[in-house]
């Protein structure tokens, strides 16, 4: 988890909360509240959404399960596959918006059962098939399309978003892979960490080399896109 770098204290809060969640367990019993928890990472491609999760899942040493939503074909296949998964865990949903009954309650295409409905995923996140003590996160580039149900506080607990780099956050990621911080411009443009970690991997001992391409990434930002 040392290797992620978010803006602020994002990091901090999502670990913090997790962290109670599990210390919880015996209060979510003794009040009859299913004990499971549902967080959703939103934000343009390349912002670490996925990788935060891995990371997370890493940090507390929980099983990771991952569902590739859009080769479900039907309500019962996804139900059957995460009643299967191990208690304590986190179910890994990436790019949920993907999935068209997560933001088109059509669930019928002429005659034809439209693969997963949303009644499926809804009862999938919050049924009675949701294994004790789950932890599902979801990631979407694009939280608007999202019907309002599935992210509904029981579905979705914790909502944060992971964004393009600011000055901060740079200087924070740079000096994760080279242990010093130089002066970059001010970022004018949406930069996503992906594309600064991808000079990095260019320059993984030259951390003067890779300072100066991040400064013309900055710079030409415009004319680059």
């Amino acid at each position: 988890l040392d290797t992620v770098i978010l803006g602020g204290d994002q990091k901090e809060r999502l670990i913090a909360d997790i962290d109670e969640f599990f210390r919880r367990e015996d209060d979510y019993v003794r009040l009859g509240v299913p004990y499971h928890r549902g967080y959703l990472f939103h934000g343009p491609p390349g912002t670490g959404k996925s990788s935060l999760a891995k990371a997370l899942a890493n940090h507390f040493e929980l099983d990771i399960y991952f569902v590739p939503l859009s080769d479900m074909e039907k309500d019962t296949s996804l139900l059957n596959m995460v009643s299967d998964v191990r208690p304590g865990a986190m179910l890994l949903l990436e790019d949920i918006d993907i999935l068209q009954a997560a933001h088109n309650r059509t669930e019928i295409e002429g005659d034809k059962p439209y693969g997963v409905t949303l009644s499926g995923l809804l009862n999938a996140l919050d049924g009675v098939a949701t294994p004790n003590g789950l932890l599902c996160v979801m990631t979407t580039n694009d939280i608007a399309s999202l019907d309002p149900a599935l992210i509904r506080p029981g579905r979705c607990d914790f909502v944060e978003e992971v964004g393009y780099l600011d000055g901060d956050h740079l200087g924070r990621l740079f000096s994760s892979f080279y242990d010093t911080t130089p002066v970059f411009p001010a970022i004018r443009h949406q930069i996503a960490p992906a594309d600064v970690v991808d000079v990095f991997k260019r320059h993984l001992t030259d951390p003067a080399a890779a300072a100066a391409a991040v400064t013309s990434l900055i710079v030409n930002w415009k004319a680059a896109a």
